[in-house]
């Protein structure tokens, strides 16, 4: 799921979120006084910051993972297994795999923040998919170790994970469904996709990355906040070639807001990307969203992206 700011609301262990309706003038001198008083909160447990190019969104995967024994007491489906894919410094990332007879497609799926992969497979209706299910777990997440403290480490994560599931399969196409921050995250392979013909698609991103801090009462620079070459929409605007894409997002989803996510949906229409409003559904894979009815209406999408 993707943070937006600042005000808690209780919700089940497994997602915390900010309420993102807080007035903008009294965001504002909330953000400068935590930025004064407790900097090093503000960065690795409230809200993502970006501190220059080399380590650009400091996101807040450690204050909401779930602790192991959480992700363990979740039942795992008979029909999944674990499985483990290296990436680049050789760190293995645990993951769980659903792989039926004679699928034609693979997904691999991205979680939002703070979603732990055994959750996600596990809302899944694998009777009635027909399709690969691949999900894996960022660092610091489930059973793996060490934390993930930017977007661009989840994007060097992602490209070996898409290899790896793409190798398994090279006679069937290799889908990436990315939601909320994991469709930020799925951007970055925009190139990639194109290039091997592959499908991606984004549920519940915003059309920018939500900027903090300072930089609110100041000139919106790199500097204070996420480089704007990241945005979702400048991102699809920037694009070269695009892979087989759809855009969609919940009906009723107040996490990524219609506000946050028009711009991206507007760019999309330009550029004669198909998008779609999923009726009644809420944030992706949310306590209140219909996961099950949600997933079945994304590979219906992967397919008819796939003719």
């Amino acid at each position: 799921m993707f943070i937006a700011p600042l005000k808690r609301v209780a919700m089940p262990s497994r997602y915390e979120v900010y309420h993102p309706h807080v007035p903008c003038a009294l965001h504002n001198v909330l953000s400068i006084v935590l930025l004064i008083s407790c900097r090093s909160v503000v960065a690795d447990q409230i809200t993502p910051t970006c501190t220059g190019e080399s380590e650009y969104l400091k996101d807040t995967i450690s204050a909401v993972h779930q602790s192991l024994n959480n992700v363990k007491a979740v039942q795992l489906p008979t029909a999944v297994h674990q499985v483990t894919a290296p990436m680049v410094d050789a760190t293995l990332l645990h993951g769980y795999a659903f792989e039926p007879e004679g699928a034609s497609a693979s997904i691999l799926i991205a979680p939002g923040n703070g979603m732990a992969a055994r959750s996600v497979i596990s809302k899944i209706p694998l009777n009635q998919v027909h399709h690969g299910i691949y999900v894996f777990d960022y660092r610091g997440h489930g059973e793996n170790e060490g934390n993930t403290t930017s977007i661009a480490q989840l994007e060097e994560d992602t490209a070996p994970l898409w290899r790896w599931v793409a190798a398994k399969h090279p006679q069937s196409r290799t889908a990436l469904y990315g939601m909320s921050q994991g469709g930020v995250v799925a951007l970055s392979m925009l190139d990639k996709i194109a290039s091997q013909d592959g499908i991606l698609v984004l549920d519940g991103t915003p059309s920018r990355i939500p900027r903090y801090g300072i930089h609110f009462l100041l000139i919106n620079h790199d500097w204070f906040s996420c480089p704007s070459s990241l945005d979702p929409v400048n991102r699809i605007q920037a694009a070269a070639q695009l892979p087989r894409l759809e855009i969609v997002r919940g009906e009723f989803d107040h996490n990524v807001t219609w506000h946050d996510a028009s711009e991206l949906f507007g760019e999309a229409s330009s550029r004669g990307i198909p998008t779609e409003i999923l009726a009644g559904m809420y944030h992706p894979f949310s306590p209140r969203d219909d996961a099950a009815a949600r997933m079945l209406r994304i590979e219906k999408i992967i397919d008819e992206l796939d003719k």
